[in-house]
């Protein structure tokens, strides 16, 4: 993947329990200051720490080649800014949306790894919150099996357990404020893991622990698996991935159609690629601006 050109375009506007819209103003926002978030002391875990090393994520195809890096550093930054503007966004029930965020996508090669990584990489960044990755897709653990803890119990065996603290299950990864939650070793019943029940205990517990922190979860294509359903109805905010000349318009609004109206729901186009001369340049001009040295 090369480049991600917009994101969280507002893909339904419908439902009676829908956010209010995503903007500035005091009526929408939590006026909590970010000094006053709670600070999480992590467990100590048996894990050895996640190497998240730009080498090693060029590697694994997670991360782009050093002449795309500051592009996507900035569009990642505006995906960060709406996803977190979204977190501190009023309900009509009177609460928030909350810190849990699910990446999917129509099918399988849209980028929503990639995607769920990255976010993850650029809400770290900011350094004002922790941030917790969690592997969804257990049927391909494309993360897991990408940052070398496949094998690690993970989501599953948490699922599985049905009384222990999801944050016995964590790995420190070498990013600081990042966490990572590996996928587990999946089983012929794992499916049965995600039921309704389950999933929504699991996330009411990290809304409640990491409340003013954030979650982000890569789960597997909506229309591919069944396990996606609960983890969305669940969400706090869900991100559809769709992959500019790859994924079909029929496919994109079927996905759509899955989400509950209840969810906001933003779009990440992904690998676009300028077309016309004056997006070429436009593009050109940034990576040119991006290298000119202060003064």
């Amino acid at each position: 993947m090369s480049i991600v050109q917009s994101a969280l375009e507002r893909m339904k506007n419908r439902g009676q329990d829908r956010p209010q819209p995503l903007q500035e103003s005091a009526d929408t926002r939590v006026t909590t200051p970010r000094a006053a978030i709670r600070s999480l002391v992590w467990p100590q875990t048996q894990y050895a720490t996640v190497d998240l090393s730009v080498n090693r994520l060029q590697q694994g195809g997670l991360y782009p080649g050093e002449e795309n890096i500051l592009k996507q550093q900035e569009d990642y930054r505006a995906i960060r800014h709406e996803v977190v503007t979204a977190m501190r966004t009023a309900r009509a029930s009177g609460d928030t949306i909350g810190p849990v965020v699910v990446i999917t996508s129509a099918m399988p090669g849209d980028g929503k790894s990639y995607t769920a990584l990255n976010l993850a990489l650029s809400l770290a960044s900011e350094g004002t919150r922790d941030v917790l990755l969690v592997d969804g897709d257990t049927t391909r653990a494309s993360l897991t099996h990408a940052l070398g803890v496949q094998g690690q119990p993970g989501l599953l065996e948490l699922l599985g357990s049905g009384r222990q603290n999801f944050l016995d299950y964590t790995a420190a990864t070498s990013r600081e404020h990042l966490r990572f939650l590996p996928a587990g070793v999946r089983t012929s019943d794992s499916a049965d893991l995600f039921s309704s029940d389950r999933i929504g205990a699991l996330i009411d517990a990290m809304k409640t622990t990491l409340q003013g922190h954030a979650v982000v979860f890569d789960t597997p294509p909506i229309l591919a698996s069944s396990e996606t359903q609960s983890l969305v109805e669940a969400a706090g905010q869900v991100l559809l991935i769709v992959r500019a000349n790859v994924t079909l318009q029929d496919s994109a609004r079927e996905a759509a159609s899955r989400i509950p109206e209840s969810v906001p729901v933003g779009i990440v186009l992904n690998a676009w690629e300028p077309n016309s001369p004056s997006e070429r340049k436009a593009y050109q001009l940034y990576g040119e601006y991006g290298k000119q040295p202060s003064k």
